[in-house]
């Protein structure tokens, strides 16, 4: 079993993921992206992250998950997007 969080911001999304048994969601949907920080600082034990570009927050991307990988450099982070940045690809 996968310890999972989200910050996705979509309800259908949710629903359907919910219903995988071998997730166990260790929190909430998180509606912006400081609160994955706030939210990773007691949850050690996260494996996978699901976050969705639609999150806001005035953190940048990149600047976001360099700081996810200090807290917690093994996390598996899944990235959802409507459009593929090549620049962010990349990185």
């Amino acid at each position: 079993m996968k310890n999972v969080i989200t910050a996705i911001g979509n309800e259908n999304i949710i629903n359907i993921l919910y219903k995988i048994p071998e997730i166990n969601f260790l929190n909430s949907d998180i509606l912006y992206r400081e609160g994955i920080l706030e939210v990773l600082e007691y949850k050690e034990n996260a494996d996978i992250l699901i976050i969705n570009n639609i999150i806001d927050g005035d953190i940048e991307l990149k600047d976001l998950i360099n700081k996810i990988l200090i807290i917690n450099n093994k996390i598996k982070i899944i990235y959802l997007v409507n459009n593929i940045d090549y620049e962010l690809e990349k990185f």
